[in-house]
């Protein structure tokens, strides 16, 4: 990225990243990450680190997440329109707060069941966001060249690939603080029982899990409700003011003419030539 700074002709366009819609598509992108490492790593921990389910009685929790992506998929392609795509957007963002506070009131004794409305939800909504952003960006980077278009696809990437390492990165430290923490107030509370012994402790140990894991899915929800104002707010000024693509458009569409007349022209002049060169002969 440095080299580029320095190249009369840059291949990747720093300037673009300057872009307040390009950084919105990429901070929504990179949350939209995050969120799946949620999934990935936050639900399929709980049950296989604290509730010791195997990967053979979760068959069913994947299968839900594998569903609630293809419906994401499959709803964002048919209903897709650029006019449309900020609500879009609001509504995915909307909807990962909300599955992440249905997969709360976790117990001991839960199944898997008990969050697939909210996990489903949260699969949804992280496809259905992708779409929107990917056509958003690429419709900015065309409208001032080929070369932004390669910078959109490397700040894509780029951020899908980091943020997704650092969403299971936190996940992760989080899970463990909040459970060291939960731990030792349980402890503290039950320490001068007298029934208290070794297998008391793991089950303390236990539920420790399940409350740190409880206070993800509420953090999570948390953050996704204040991404979620912080986007309603974006979308109320651009119904204010306009569509947001709509100058990108504009200048897409202003191109294609002057090439289709450029074309025009220069069939015409050939076909003048040619004529005129039978005429000698």
């Amino acid at each position: 990225f440095i080299a580029e700074f320095f190249k009369k002709r840059p291949f990747i366009h720093l300037n673009f990243l300057l872009n307040i819609q390009l950084l919105e598509i990429s901070l929504a992108a990179a949350f939209v990450r995050m969120c799946l490492a949620e999934q990935s790593t936050g639900a399929t921990g709980l049950f296989r680190d604290v509730l010791n389910f195997s990967d053979y009685q979760l068959m069913g929790y994947y299968e839900i997440l594998t569903l609630g992506a293809l419906s994401g998929g499959l709803s964002c392609l048919y209903i897709y329109n650029y006019e449309r795509s900020h609500g879009m957007v609001l509504f995915a963002a909307a909807l990962i707060p909300l599955g992440s506070f249905l997969s709360m009131n976790l117990s001991i004794d839960m199944l898997p069941s008990n969050i697939y409305l909210g996990q489903f939800l949260i699969a949804f909504a992280s496809v259905f966001f992708i779409g929107p952003l990917l056509v958003n960006g690429i419709v900015l980077g065309f409208a001032r060249g080929t070369n932004y278009v390669i910078t959109f696809a490397v700040i894509f990437t780029f951020s899908q690939g980091v943020f997704g390492l650092l969403g299971s990165a936190i996940i992760e430290y989080f899970i463990k603080s909040q459970s060291i923490q939960n731990a030792q107030d349980l402890i503290n509370n039950n320490i001068t029982n007298p029934h208290f012994d070794a297998h008391s402790y793991d089950i303390i140990m236990q539920h420790a899990g399940i409350l740190a894991y409880e206070d993800l899915f509420f953090a999570i929800g948390a953050i996704g409700s204040v991404i979620f104002v912080i986007l309603l707010m974006r979308y109320i000024y651009l119904k204010l003011t306009t569509n947001s693509l709509r100058r990108e458009l504009d200048i897409l569409k202003t191109r294609s003419i002057k090439k289709q007349r450029q074309n025009s022209q220069d069939s015409r002049i050939s076909s003048s030539h040619t004529l005129y060169t039978t005429t000698r002969r």
